[in-house]
């Protein structure tokens, strides 16, 4: 055994103290599995045949999917034009393009102003199987390929009813499984996250070279999403590098990262300016309420169509404002891993307790999660929950996988993973209750809360419960919300 509890061992083989169950406690195992399995299902079906036309807009919808559609049919590029626009209204969703960020380009032509990982990834879906069926299905097959990875991952060290408890827990009693009925990129980027986390895992636990180049790739793949996972990749890939056995290696690694890195960003190459790669602010980041009033063919808007925008970093806020940020962060009212994901806090104190007692592995593993976390609190401090329209903290949920690494990097019991996912499961499901029971438009429920979550602190920049406050009306086979 090392300092982090880990063996060097193949996946199929568990660790000491978990080889074994006590023969009356038999039975559990294949009961929970089964439960497991009839909660997934459930969930994963249900997402699998969604239509998201019968909810209304919700952040970033209207980038994602109008990426996604151009991708998928059109020109397939990230450029947006007229044909887009009547690719939308094919859907026949009432609901028009709204609040989008676009990015100038050649002088008179135009992108969305957002990351295209996931459009990119939705795109042949749409392709295949239509807009509707399509995102549908892309979004249920992310979901299970992050709870599979997370069974595969959890196993390589637990046995017994511990695992799917725990995966259960973690996306099917919290608001994790809820974004899969929404056009949203946090399911895409939760992917990246784990399986980054996950590869270094593997790597610690078994010193294999294709582990370490496999994590570097997606880490740099994920840096081009997202620049904040610089922050959530940085510690545990230092350690990566300083454990490996060869100098080949250790110069293999960043040069695998660096070139996917290189080629994810090459459309982004194509706009007028760098800061498209962020992509926010530049004189050349433009916000549209409204798509729909185009003019110029092809070519370009009208002009009068665009207001100028550019989102800034405020980080001359007070102290105290982010130190607000940080703890609505664990226990906001509407944000709040407490409340959205308990069983992440409880994995994150579990790690905490055992840093003393800890290696280099598990030490960086939670130092990252830690550090992404304080990135959003200290530079977010005003939009730090992924904005007013997002069931919870939506930035956390782009990261929140990757805690399913600690237990495994820090040695962390059996008995204290159980103990964890039985009180995160009761947590989850008590304390989320009114959005576990319409998950499909949990979003639109947002000012519904339980008792014990109206005494928990109250972030000033997420109580705008108005957002969702409408009417709605029929239209044909569509439930529009105005």
């Amino acid at each position: 055994m090392t300092g982090l509890g880990v063996e060097r061992r193949t996946a199929s083989e568990p660790a000491a103290d978990d080889a074994t169950e006590r023969p009356r406690h038999r039975w559990a195992t294949p009961a929970a599995w089964v439960v497991f399995a009839l909660c997934a299902a459930y969930v994963l079906i249900s997402s699998a045949t969604h239509d998201f036309r019968d909810e209304p807009l919700a952040g970033d919808t209207s980038a994602h999917l109008m990426q996604a559609l151009s991708v998928a049919y059109d020109s397939h590029s990230f450029n947006f034009d007229a044909r887009d626009l009547e690719n939308w209204k094919e859907l026949g969703w009432a609901a028009e393009p709204v609040g989008m960020f676009f990015q100038r380009y050649d002088r008179d032509r135009y992108g969305a102003a957002k990351p295209y990982g996931y459009s990119l990834y939705a795109g042949p879906f749409i392709a295949v199987f239509g807009p509707v069926r399509g995102i549908a299905l892309a979004n249920t097959v992310l979901l299970g390929l992050m709870m599979a990875i997370s069974i595969a991952l959890l196993r390589t060290r637990f046995r017994g009813p511990v695992v799917p408890l725990t995966v259960g827990a973690f996306f099917l009693a919290s608001y994790a499984y809820m974004y899969a009925f929404w056009i949203h990129s946090e399911l895409f980027l939760g992917l990246v996250s784990l399986l980054a986390l996950a590869a270094a895992a593997r790597f610690a636990q078994t010193g294999k070279a294709a582990w370490a180049l496999l994590g570097f790739a997606v880490m740099g793949f994920g840096m081009s999403e997202k620049a904040a996972y610089l922050g959530l990749f940085a510690p545990i890939g230092l350690v990566m590098l300083w454990k490996a056995r060869s100098t080949w290696l250790r110069i293999a690694m960043p040069l695998t990262a660096l070139a996917v890195f290189a080629v994810a960003v090459l459309p982004y190459l194509r706009y007028s300016d760098w800061q498209s790669f962020t992509p926010y602010g530049g004189d050349d980041r433009l916000y549209v309420q409204s798509a729909t009033p185009f003019a110029g063919g092809t070519t370009g808007f009208a002009s009068t169509t665009f207001e100028a925008s550019s989102l800034t970093t405020n980080i001359r806020t007070p102290v105290d404002d982010k130190l607000k940020a940080a703890l609505y962060t664990v226990v906001g009212r509407h944000t709040g891993m407490l409340v959205y994901l308990p069983l992440a806090l409880l994995l994150i104190g579990a790690a905490i307790a055992r840093f003393p007692r800890a290696d280099a592995w598990g030490r960086a593993a939670l130092l990252s999660v830690l550090g992404y976390i304080a990135f959003y609190a200290v530079m977010f401090p005003t939009n730090y929950f992924g904005g007013g329209q997002s069931l919870g903290n939506r930035y956390f949920l782009q990261m929140a996988p990757a805690i399913l690494v600690l237990p495994v990097l820090m040695g962390v019991s059996r008995r204290v993973l159980l103990g964890c996912s039985l009180a995160g499961a009761v947590l989850g499901l008590a304390l989320l209750w009114p959005q576990h029971m319409h998950p499909r438009s949990a979003h639109v429920y947002i000012e519904k809360t339980t008792a014990v979550q109206r005494l928990l602190p109250v972030e000033s920049n997420q109580d705008t419960a108005g957002y969702f406050r409408c009417e709605k009306r029929s239209v044909g086979d569509v439930t529009v919300c105005e």
